[in-house]
């Protein structure tokens, strides 16, 4: 190595100017390769390393990515499946809430429909109702027009209407035979109402039982009447002198103890009978008021009866309750 050195010790001596510079620089470049491969190595062991844990690092940060990625999204599934459970319950419970309440429409619907046809039957049979009142009326109208038409004009004269009236609560229906006891019962009513009169002065007035011609309001068609009409309609005995009771009579009438008295507007009565009768015909028993009162009190009448002889039919009279309100 010695004599290699001295060699080229020489050569670069016996050179001039820049080529001694350029030996040495040669040189020195050499000299400095050798001195520095190990550090390249170290260098490149360094960065082999550092590549190495630039890679692991990265490897590991990928796995912590995907990791931290699967993780969040294993939590947000699990989010969306509870709100997912949460918006279902809530759901259901909507459907359940509205299937009740269709439910309960439904039924309401159900309800107001049979109501309906309720209302619609009642309806129906209300119409039938006034439609056989109107047929009624219309038909009374007919009769009432005729009867007024043939009524005798006595009877057709308006008079105020009165505020009470009698009644027969009980009278012969069918005949009466003469000399046989009449059994009676007689009220005072209101008139519109029909409400019995049970105190004041007229709940115990004097009436007196009389009988009147079949046809004085025949057709039921008159609620009023004057007092003249009906003394006039009066069935009088054949002779003034005959045995009708006695001066207690107001009117002459075939008819004896006749006379009465009203306890609390009711009399019950059996002392009176017929005494006369020229021939079997139909007559009406009344019961009127006998001293002029304050307010004018509508007499009783009954229903049409046959009158007979007792001595030619020699049968007992039928008597039963009546029925009519005795106008």
């Amino acid at each position: 190595r010695r004599t290699a050195s001295a060699r080229r010790h020489h050569r670069v001596r016996g050179n001039r100017g820049g080529r001694d510079v350029d030996v040495e620089s040669n040189s020195s470049s050499a000299s400095s390769s050798d001195d520095t491969s190990p550090d390249k190595a170290r260098r490149r062991k360094r960065r082999s390393r550092s590549s190495v844990n630039a890679r692991k690092t990265k490897v590991l940060l990928s796995t912590c990515l995907d990791t931290h990625s699967e993780m969040c999204t294993a939590n947000f599934n699990t989010k969306m499946e509870c709100e997912t459970s949460k918006d279902k319950d809530n759901i259901r419970m909507m459907v359940e809430q509205l299937n009740e309440q269709m439910g309960n429409l439904i039924e309401s619907q159900n309800d107001q429909s049979n109501e309906m046809k309720r209302l619609i039957e009642s309806q129906n049979g209300q119409s039938k109702v006034l439609e056989k009142l109107r047929k009624q009326l219309e038909f009374h109208t007919n009769i009432t027009g005729h009867a007024e038409s043939n009524a005798p004009r006595s009877q057709m004269n308006q008079v105020p209407p009165p505020r009470y009236q009698l009644v027969f609560r009980f009278a012969p229906t069918d005949k009466i035979e003469t000399g046989k006891t009449i059994k009676i019962t007689v009220a005072l009513v209101e008139a519109i109402s029909g409400r019995p009169v049970e105190d004041g002065p007229l709940a115990s007035i004097t009436v007196e039982l009389v009988v009147v011609n079949s046809k004085f309001n025949q057709y039921d068609n008159q609620h009023n009447w004057s007092r003249e009409d009906f003394e006039r309609n009066i069935v009088k005995p054949r002779c003034e002198n005959s045995a009708a009771g006695g001066a207690d009579q107001s009117v002459k009438s075939i008819v004896s103890n006749g006379r009465f008295n009203l306890d609390r507007g009711v009399g019950c009565y059996s002392g009176s009978a017929i005494f006369e009768n020229s021939h079997n015909r139909k007559v009406r028993l009344a019961a009127m008021a006998v001293f002029p009162t304050e307010e004018r009190v509508l007499e009783a009448l009954s229903n049409p009866l046959l009158v007979r002889d007792h001595v030619q039919s020699g049968k007992q009279s039928n008597l039963h309750p009546n029925n009519s309100n005795g106008q």
